[in-house]
Parts: C-alpha cells; structure tokens; sequence
C-alpha cells in the first residue's frame, strides 16, 4: 500500500484515511490543508470512543496530516459532519 492510501482490513476496519488533526489547531488550520470545498469534521475524542484511532503521519506540505483507522467505513462516514470548507 502506498503512504497515504486508504484500504480495508480484514476486519472491515478502514486504514489510512487521510485526515488533518493537531492538538489546539482551530478549524480554519486544519481546513487550511484541505484543498475541497466540502469537509468533513470531527474529533479525535469520538473516533477514539468507537474505537479507532487518528495517528500522526507528517507529509511535505501537509504537516498536520494524519490517518485515521480502526472504525469500518460506516462508522467514520457517520461521525464526519459535513460543511463547506471554511478555508479552501
């Protein structure tokens, strides 16, 4: 797998998903590195409560991306609300 791609495991979990996260970054940060005009927002605290989890994997030019893993697709869908990028 290449960095960066996403994949399912075997146990229907999804790995690799791209996200931006970092400790006390606001919104317009994060969305900063987001180059749609739709994102999806959620927290660390709720993936982690479903079980997965967000690791930090810098890239160059996107320092604050990170993988998200460990939820099955449904689950990660469910938790991102959607909203026009407030920085695109």
């Amino acid at each position: 797998m290449a960095a960066g791609a996403e994949s399912i495991d075997s146990s229907g979990a999804v790995q690799g998903l791209s996200v931006q996260s970092a400790d006390g970054a606001t919104l317009e940060e994060l969305a900063g590195y987001v180059p749609n005009k739709q994102i999806g927002v959620t927290t660390v605290g709720d993936v982690r409560a479903l079980g997965g989890d967000v690791l930090s994997t810098p890239r160059p030019g996107y320092p604050l991306h990170c993988d998200l893993c460990g939820l099955t697709p449904e689950d990660a869908a469910g938790l991102l609300k959607q909203m026009p990028n407030p920085n695109p």
